[in-house]
């Protein structure tokens, strides 16, 4: 990703200095914004209308407004992401199906809830181990007198 940010600002840089790493925080900047754009995916639609509402006005210096602000680095970086967000745009990440989710789920078959009765209380199961012993443990208290305390 940087390679290309290099590419393009050597391409369009003026003889000066363009040092720092702003040119890749709007190769992020503009990838967040296309790739919502471009996914049509609700979530990253929320997030670049967010981006844009926090730091729109990151756009005014992809131009050249100050002569000491290398320009040429945030354009490089809107272009580099702009580029990426139309390579990577069909490929989204699908959010993990849980088998609660599955059409096919059974409530009675999950182990899980098996342990709720039909109004969502727990219901307490004991082990094979505790139903074969019904006798409740013997529990021995010890009392010690501290004589330091007398």
């Amino acid at each position: 990703m940087s390679y290309y940010l290099g590419i393009i600002t050597w391409c369009i840089g003026r003889p000066s200095y363009h040092i720092g790493a702003s040119g890749l925080i709007y190769v992020l900047f503009s990838f967040n914004f296309f790739k919502g754009l471009f996914a049509k995916h609700y979530r990253l639609m929320a997030l670049s209308l967010v981006v844009i509402f926090i730091y729109g006005s990151m756009f005014i210096y992809a131009f050249p407004i100050d002569e000491q602000v290398s320009w040429e680095g945030h354009t490089a970086g809107l272009l580099t992401g702009f580029i990426f967000a139309l390579i990577f745009k069909k490929e989204i990440a699908k959010p993990k199906k849980y088998t609660w989710e599955e059409p096919n789920y059974n409530e009675a078959d999950d182990e899980f809830m098996k342990h709720f009765d039909e109004n969502g209380n727990f219901i307490e199961t004991l082990d094979e181990e505790e139903e074969a012993s019904e006798e409740a443990p013997d529990i021995n208290y010890i009392f010690k007198e501290n004589k330091e305390e007398l």
